[in-house]
Formats: C-alpha cells, structure tokens, sequence
C-alpha cells in the first residue's frame, strides 16, 4: 500500500471526495433527525426468508452513534458501527482537507492488497450477519 500526498486529480477528472463527504453529512442529518422511530421496522428480506438481510441493524447502528449511544450501535451492528466511523473521519479529513487547503492524500493499492481488503470487508460483513442471527438485533 502506498499513501501519497498532495496528488491532485488530472483536469479531466473531477475530485469525487467531497461528493462522498456531502453524502456522509446528509446521511448522519438523517440518522439524528428523520423520525425513523414512527415508521414501522419492514425488511422485505426478513419478510420473505425469516432471517435479517446482510445489512440488518446498520440504520439503527448509526442513530444509535449520531445520538451518542456508542455501546448500543455496536451492539446493534459491529460492522455498522465501524462503516460510521470510517465515514465520519473521512467526513472530517475531508472537511479540514479543504477548509485549511491541507494537501490530499490517497491510498494506492496493489492488485492483490485490493483483493485482501475488499474480501476482507466482505467477510467482515458476513461475520456481522452471522452475529445478528444468532444475537437477534435484527
């Protein structure tokens, strides 16, 4: 892996982390103030087979965060819980980054540490599945 600093996009290609963070902040004004708690909790996939979908528990996870309530979002999803704080110090980085005109930074990866992160984050996401099951958080 490799961390370089300062690298600027080429003109062609427009800087998409500043999009990414303007998606986290409106997600995170969502989670501490859309009324989730007056809708009903509907899952079609519990619905259909019974069990939580993969993703079960993340919504409540980052609620749980925003409102301060740190040990219940990870209790209701530890792969959540870890998505919200990627996305919050990303959210940050991203904020400071341009607000102080602090350099860039980018991690570069090789084919094969590609493929060990994202099976990672996949297997990660399927230990949180199997911890809902067998936890009932769902």
């Amino acid at each position: 892996m490799r961390i370089e600093w300062g690298t600027r996009p080429l003109r062609r290609r427009l800087d998409e982390r500043p999009a990414f963070a303007a998606v986290f902040l409106v997600l995170f004004g969502l989670a501490a103030f859309f009324p989730f708690h007056r809708n009903p909790y509907i899952c079609s996939f519990k619905q259909v087979t019974g069990y939580p979908c993969f993703t079960c528990g993340m919504t409540r996870s980052w609620i749980d965060h925003v409102h301060g309530h740190v040990l219940r979002g990870l209790a209701q999803s530890p792969y959540g819980s870890m998505l919200f704080f990627l996305a919050l110090g990303f959210t940050l980085w991203t904020v400071a980054r341009l607000a102080l005109r602090l350099p860039s930074m980018r991690f570069r990866f090789s084919r094969a540490e590609n493929f060990v992160v994202w099976g990672g984050a996949l297997v990660l996401l399927l230990v949180n599945w199997v911890y809902t099951v067998l936890t009932g958080m769902a």
